[in-house]
């Protein structure tokens, strides 16, 4: 009982930091949310001139996910990459739905007054790209649904993750156990991503350092029980969808390869690559077809 009380007190003082480390790309832009949103800092970085692309990450997930393909496609378009509310160095609305996330989207869209944009989801910023789409925002002219769980979730919540989820308690696990919990099931969760090829060290120290803050580890156990209801919901209505939908997906999981074959057969007009040899990170072992079918998503619409 006392280590529980404990930790509940830590978190009772957590506080979520939006600071922006020194060699981190990016500035905050403040977006005006309904409620229970508010205003929330968001850390933008925007790259490039030309037709407008908003990148979108997955759960967890930041700024730098989209690294390979704003190198690659710098000059000829307008990038805007963000970090999610929650995740990275942007500010935590206390929302985790896909329809919040959807609403965040759009309304930094407007913040920014980018048109003609062509939205870029990978994992569960591809489901909240479909939740965009739903939507219609007119700013919007295609969608690309990168390797995304878009009817059931490709993660399942443990216990860690519903411990992580209680008031108090989570922020305080969150803050107590981040050097020694959080790194060995980072670096296991990456393995198993990149179809258990270790993937390079620069990038998982990367992503552990951003990963491990309580505010993060949170919102990643909000976001993952959440999802299975939420996708449900939302998958019921993906039919209705108008804009044009490019999806790509790995090629080698049974589970996103039918995944991407099911969506690309609810929504009429779509295209569908799958992707072989590689990982769930399409967008960095697979940067060239990507970034081609963003180009085609741009030239067509």
């Amino acid at each position: 009982m006392v280590p529980l009380v404990g930790l509940c007190v830590v978190g009772a003082f957590h506080r979520a930091d939006t600071a922006i480390p020194p060699g981190f790309a990016g500035r905050h832009v403040s977006v005006s949310l309904p409620a229970p949103g508010g205003e929330v800092p968001l850390r933008v970085h925007q790259a490039g001139n030309g037709r407008d692309v908003l990148l979108i990450h997955g759960s967890p997930g930041s700024v730098e996910d989209w690294e390979p393909v704003m190198s690659a496609m710098d000059g000829t378009f307008h990038l805007t990459a963000y970090d999610r509310p929650g995740h990275g160095f942007s500010g935590d609305t206390g929302a985790y739905s896909l329809e919040h996330n959807a609403q965040v989207a759009i309304a930094l869209i407007d913040a920014l007054k980018l048109e003609h944009v062509v939205v870029v989801g990978h994992s569960y910023g591809g489901a909240t790209a479909l939740a965009m789409a739903l939507h219609g925002p007119p700013a919007v002219d295609a969608y690309v649904i990168i390797d995304s769980a878009t009817y059931t979730p490709s993660r399942k919540a443990d216990f860690t993750l519903r411990i992580l989820d209680v008031p108090l308690l989570g922020y305080g696990l969150g803050t107590i156990g981040a050097g020694w919990m959080a790194p060995k099931k980072i670096r296991k969760g990456l393995i198993d991503v990149f179809g258990g090829r270790t993937p390079p060290e620069d990038f998982v120290t990367l992503r552990t350092r951003i990963w491990s803050s309580p505010k993060v580890t949170h919102a990643i156990a909000e976001e993952t029980l959440g999802a299975e209801e939420e996708l449900r919901s939302l998958s019921g209505r993906y039919r209705s969808i108008q804009s044009p939908v490019y999806i790509v997906a790995e090629a080698d999981s049974e589970f996103r390869r039918h995944t991407a074959a099911r969506l690309h057969g609810e929504i009429e007009g779509s295209s569908l690559e799958l992707l072989p040899g590689a990982g769930h990170y399409l967008q960095f072992e697979k940067t060239a077809e990507v970034v081609a079918t963003i180009r085609r998503a741009a030239a067509e619409h």
